[in-house]
């Protein structure tokens, strides 16, 4: 799905995501008519920022990277899941057999969203390796 001007004040205003809605506002605007159809995320915490790709992009793959256990996520929070979205519950993004899950899955992504554990180390070793599956006609950033 392409998202427009006129929808990402009321898709930001309708997300359960914890992003702070004028970054997920930002990064909507530099997403504006792309066509994404893959995508990956690092960290899925409570899974509503894979409910909120899920729901504005209808990808045809979507794939989301949590080092916790569900059934330990269960006890605090109970994570959302939807149907189509392929989980990868207790995957360490730091463990190269993580990526090559996440390669088998599809060797690149439209859409990768990098927000797993935010320590320097963890970050900068999730934009080397997953960074770089972002499709290259549509580049890479940061936020």
């Amino acid at each position: 799905m392409v998202i427009n001007t006129q929808d990402i004040n009321t898709l930001v205003a309708k997300s359960r995501a914890t992003i702070i809605k004028s970054d997920l506002s930002v990064l909507l605007h530099a997403l504006e008519g792309l066509d994404i159809k893959r995508v990956l995320e690092i960290g899925t915490d409570q899974g509503y920022s894979i409910e909120f790709w899920w729901n504005i992009f209808h990808p045809e793959i979507a794939v989301t990277v949590e080092k916790n256990i569900k059934e330990f996520l269960m006890k605090v929070r109970p994570p959302v899941e939807y149907a189509g979205i392929n989980y990868l519950w207790n995957h360490d993004s730091m463990h190269s057999n993580t990526l090559d899950e996440v390669k088998k899955i599809s060797p690149e992504y439209d859409f990768v969203f990098i927000d797993g554990d935010h320590t320097y180390k963890a970050s900068k070793m999730d934009w080397e390796w997953y960074g770089g599956l972002c499709r290259k006609e549509i580049g890479r950033a940061s936020c």
